[in-house]
């Protein structure tokens, strides 16, 4: 189904299927749902906040329920290969950029002007590796594109490889196979140097966080059936699997053993991939864990969407010490710079924490910006993109801020 072929609207929900459940109704207290193209329904309890709307929307843009609504805009972080930064600066376009003296300067774009290919929108972050750019987008399309000239590569036939289905998680990538999950939940590798691609895994259920990888073997969170997956990257085969008390949205995170796992039922776990997924600790907060956790500095670092930023012990699971306020709700990933944790909030407002106690260093706050992606440390600096396609500079020791604009 198209992004916009099936109307959304709140509605009173009806007793849930068994084994829909997401966890996404222990947010809020308000009793809703969101239709998508499956017809599953994802429930909430009464008192959603205003600030969960935005987020709410999204959630049904990515579902292809836009009826009267734009287009899915997408979240993808931006990357850089030391050269230049990659980055979504327009729904389903990636522009390979220069910054310089405090202008963008774009070098290409795709698709161009005369490619006859729509992405949709990018949620999944770019891969940069000898000189190629990956990209998977939202309209199923996978394509690798040349760094310098931003032209697909040949090998692949001159184009993407098409996957019939929606992609909303960033791909893990080995050196020689990129590993695709859909918002079906299918599993594909796709060889990185001629693009023929292989089904790995039939879906069941949506992924929308990113796909870990190590050692031969793949993690995936299986969003409507509250699941953990360990998976065989060479046969599909599966290793393990551990259901949540919650959906996995953010992208999992790799600690050594430990998969630390934000989730919307207000809980951050650790996982142990060394005995089948069995869990280590968990810690609850205040709210979902949209954005991916940060895993430095012996702490584990995690935001939630009603305004906390928490820095836990990566071994217990003890909190040590919690940021709060009240109108903050974070998307995007924290980010240790220089010596402080940079926490960027949806609607602008930007603090430096002292990472060994959360104490706010400073705050800056962004007029007229919505902030989803996570940031790129680059040039000593922490580079932001905002939804509108601004670029904005912030100097994590001093939180000096310059707003770069759009690229010319």
């Amino acid at each position: 189904m198209s992004p916009d072929a099936q109307p959304w609207r709140p509605s009173p929900v009806a007793p849930h299927a068994a084994g829909a459940r997401t966890g996404f109704h222990r947010e809020s207290r308000s009793v809703f749902h969101v239709k998508h193209r499956t017809h599953r329904r994802l429930r909430l309890r009464r008192g959603a906040t205003l600030a969960l709307l935005p987020f709410l929307l999204l959630l049904a843009l990515l579902s292809g329920c836009t009826h009267g609504l734009e287009a899915p805009a997408g979240w993808a972080a931006p990357v850089s290969d030391g050269q230049q930064v990659y980055v979504q600066l327009q729904p389903g376009v990636l522009s390979a950029v220069r910054i310089a003296e405090g202008t963008v300067q774009q070098r290409w774009r795709y698709p161009a002007d005369g490619d006859k290919i729509k992405l949709t929108a990018i949620y999944g972050r770019p891969i940069v590796s000898g000189g190629t750019v990956f990209v998977a987008a939202h309209s199923g399309h996978v394509v690798a594109l040349d760094a310098a000239t931003g032209r697909p590569l040949e090998s692949w036939r001159g184009g993407p490889v098409d996957l019939q289905a929606h992609i909303v998680a960033t791909p893990a990538f080995d050196g020689s196979r990129l590993y695709v999950a859909t918002d079906r939940g299918d599993l594909f590798a796709v060889d990185a140097g001629s693009g023929a691609s292989t089904r790995l895994m039939a879906g069941d259920g949506r992924v929308w966080s990113g796909v870990a990888h190590r050692d031969g073997v793949l993690y995936l969170g299986n969003l409507d059936r509250r699941t953990i997956r360990a998976v065989d990257a060479q046969t599909g085969a599966l290793r393990w699997e551990q259901t949540l008390s919650g959906a996995a949205l953010a992208d999992l995170q790799l600690d050594g053993s430990a998969l630390i796992v934000g989730s919307l039922d207000r809980a951050v776990q650790a996982l142990d991939t060394a005995a089948d997924g069995k869990e280590r600790w968990r810690f609850g907060g205040d709210g979902w864990f949209a954005a991916t956790p940060l895993v430095a500095e012996g702490a584990v670092f995690a935001a939630t969407l009603r305004g906390s930023v928490y820095a836990v012990d990566p071994v217990s699971g003890e909190q040590r010490w919690q940021f709060h306020r009240d109108d903050l709700t974070v998307r995007a990933r924290p980010a240790l710079a220089s010596g402080v944790l940079v926490v960027i909030g949806r609607k602008g407002d930007v603090f430096g924490l002292d990472p060994a106690t959360g104490t706010p260093r400073w705050h800056q706050t962004l007029t007229d910006v919505r902030i989803e992606a996570d940031p790129l440390l680059h040039n000593g600096a922490l580079l932001l993109v905002t939804t509108k396609g601004e670029l904005v500079r912030v100097a994590p020791d001093s939180g000096t801020v310059s707003r770069l604009g759009a690229a010319g």
